[in-house]
């Protein structure tokens, strides 16, 4: 087992995907009720997909892994971050 955070994420496979695209190993995780990552499994890579923003309000690249538990461990630490950062005390600058 890897040191990963504590991971509130509900990971559910395509449907769509297995039924109208014949593609097998796409995974969403959910958080809260929201899709908030995509997991895409490839014969030669995992890809990771995040719908979170980065603090600066970028998107997240698509990440590449070697197995989808590795990218699920890379999601965990994107959602407590972002949680982390959702959470903090706002330091924005008042506008007056």
């Amino acid at each position: 087992m890897s040191s990963s955070p504590t991971k509130p994420i509900t990971w559910i496979g395509s449907e769509f995907a297995q039924k109208t695209l014949c593609v097998d190993g796409i995974e969403h995780g959910y958080a809260g009720g929201q899709r908030v990552f995509s997991i895409q499994n490839q014969p030669h890579a995992t890809f990771l997909h995040t719908y979170l923003p980065r603090p600066d309000g970028r998107p997240f690249p698509r990440e590449e892994f070697t197995g989808p538990e590795k990218a699920k461990d890379r999601a965990a630490v994107i959602l407590q971050g972002f949680l982390m950062h959702l959470l903090a005390p706002d330091t924005a600058r008042k506008v007056s």
